[in-house]
């Protein structure tokens, strides 16, 4: 049957109209760690590190949690708190699943389409397709050895071993092992070891453990500011690397670092913009380096974590938040130029006017909120 150019004019828009369609199809890619949900919690997800690889290994990009729901501007609250990665197109094949307690592990990207029938508007709208790779951990053997949980210092990221009943500690001067073993006995310790330099020395509990709270011996060491300048909870005994009592914090509130006892050191100039902006907006937030003369151990790291999750969730809502103002603003705007004719034109179009003048001031304090610089508490690691 011969086309006629009626149907082949037809045809080219039907044509035009489907790459039109593919032409805005967007991916999502959900990636799932399947763990022993029922001997570890929740939070064990914010623990993993997650990268994406190209076919050659050349390209990489490390996907956080929470890290992509800022970019999709709250529209996809059902996929919050999982590994995604939300984009035009696939360049990525492969996964690579790294956590101190499991075996690294290698896996292929699903590229499928997955079968979820979405009734949402906003993937309706805008032609979204899904795409999960669900991947099965194997749990590390650690009947000897404890494992640590996964943190940052600087860019870098660290995790592998802990131990419960260690302290490093970086003294003012050398001192020799007779004068360190008395310092140890002062403080119910046992000497086990020190540095090149004679500075950075690792301690052991004589009872007990420490606990991931306070902990009153690294409090007490930090007291004694004649001989110790700094001491921490032990994460590598060879290098005695430990945490310092020193932390980096960025745009926390005050009252927050009030009730965690946090002593203000300085202002750091790497932070320079974060604290002009705080001065600027008169935010009650502190920014730079404190210090917590009680010691906290490994409660930082679990707090580093929470104020993590804790700021992108405020965000995104934020973020979802300034959308609802700016629609709710535009639909009272058109509403109030497009009245007719009534007696009581000029009362509604004041009213109108009123709420649009309440709506852009919500929106000015929310934005000051959701500009601040991202919170974070920044564990110091030293190494010696």
């Amino acid at each position: 049957m011969a086309l006629t150019r009626k149907s082949i004019f037809l045809f080219s828009i039907l044509l035009l109209l489907n790459w039109g369609v593919f032409a805005k199809v967007t991916h999502l890619i959900v990636i799932k760690p399947e763990y022993d949900k029922l001997a570890f919690d929740e939070n064990e997800l914010n623990h993993f590190k997650i990268t994406l690889f190209d076919e050659s290994r050349r390209d990489s990009l490390l996907i956080p949690r929470y890290s992509n729901c800022l970019n999709v501007k709250g529209k996809l609250a059902q996929y919050n708190g999982e590994f995604i990665l939300y984009d035009k197109q696939i360049p990525y094949t492969k996964i690579k699943i790294e956590h101190p307690r499991y075996v690294t592990t290698f896996a292929h990207l699903n590229k499928t389409v997955a079968l979820i029938d979405s009734i949402d508007i906003f993937n309706q709208r805008h032609h979204i397709l899904i795409h999960e790779t669900r991947i099965k951990v194997e749990q590390e053997c650690n009947e000897e050895k404890k494992f640590d949980y996964l943190f940052k210092s600087g860019n870098q990221s660290h995790g592998g071993f802990y131990n419960e009943n260690h302290i490093g500690v970086l003294m003012h001067d050398s001192l020799t092992i007779d004068s360190l073993k008395s310092v140890a006995k002062k403080y119910k310790l046992t000497y086990k070891n020190k540095s090149y330099d004679g500075k950075s020395i690792l301690f052991k509990l004589q009872k007990g453990k420490l606990k991931k709270g306070r902990n009153k011996v690294i409090g007490k060491l930090l007291m004694d500011s004649l001989l110790v300048k700094d001491a921490g909870v032990t994460t590598d005994t060879n290098l005695i690397s430990y945490l310092s009592s020193f932390y980096r914090i960025n745009a926390l509130h005050v009252d927050q670092i009030d009730k965690w006892n946090f002593e203000p050191i300085s202002g750091l100039m790497s932070m320079a913009k974060a604290l002009i902006y705080i001065k600027n907006n008169e935010l009650e937030l502190g920014c730079g380096l404190y210090r917590i003369k009680n010691g906290l151990g490994y409660k930082i790291l679990d707090l580093q974590n929470q104020i993590e999750v804790k700021t992108y969730k405020k965000k995104c809502k934020e973020s979802a938040l300034l959308i609802a103002l700016d629609k709710e603003y535009i639909t009272i705007k058109t509403r109030t130029f497009s009245i007719h004719g009534g007696k009581d034109i000029n009362k509604k179009k004041l009213k109108n006017e009123k709420k649009m003048g309440e709506i852009r001031r919500e929106e000015k304090e929310v934005k000051k909120s959701f500009y601040t610089p991202f919170s974070f508490i920044e564990p110091i690691l030293l190494n010696r």
